[in-house]
C-alpha cells in the first residue's frame, strides 16, 4: 500500500492481496473491509509464520515482527 488507505478506500476489496512495507521489509496480506476499523487505518494480526519470498526481504505468511 503505497498510496494513503483512506484516499483509496474504494480501490481496495476484500480478498485483494496488499504488499505492506517500511524500511525493515514486506509483507503481503490479504485485504478486508470493514467499518470497525477507521478510514485511514490498517490493521494487521501478528503472530504467524514466516513463508519468505525473498529471504529476509519478502514475506507471505504474515510475519510483521520479523
Amino acid at each position: 500500500m503505497d498510496e494513503s488507505a483512506g484516499s483509496n478506500h474504494e480501490r481496495y476489496k476484500n480478498g485483494d492481496i496488499l504488499k505492506i512495507h517500511n524500511e525493515r521489509g514486506i509483507v503481503l496480506a490479504g485485504a478486508y473491509i470493514t467499518e470497525r476499523i477507521m478510514p485511514g487505518v490498517v490493521y494487521i494480526d501478528h503472530g504467524a509464520r514466516c513463508d519468505w519470498i525473498v529471504p529476509g526481504e519478502i514475506d507471505r505468511g504474515g510475519a510483521i515482527n520479523t
